[in-house]
């Protein structure tokens, strides 16, 4: 797993609650969307201890957060991105 595809899993969450990034980036204790944006993109790694925080910030389960992460799931999200 890399950050690409963490940020892959962030947006596509992120999207399908409807939340905008200014509005996760306020959830997790962030200032700027910007953060979030460079999260989603890859750009930035994501320090450990805003993990938790954004799990609960996106209304997921632990064990629906790790699903994500199976070598199936990110190749599906892959897929849908290129389309």
């Amino acid at each position: 797993m890399n950050k690409k595809d963490i940020g892959l899993v962030i947006k596509k969450v992120r999207n399908e609650k409807n939340m905008g990034q200014q509005e996760l980036a306020e959830a997790i204790g962030l200032k700027y969307s910007q953060e979030i944006a460079a999260f989603e993109s890859g750009t930035i790694e994501i320090p450990p201890k805003y993990i938790p925080k954004l799990i609960k910030a996106l209304g997921v389960s632990k064990e629906e957060w790790m699903r994500m992460f199976e070598k199936r799931a990110i190749q599906k999200l892959h897929e849908s991105v290129a389309k």
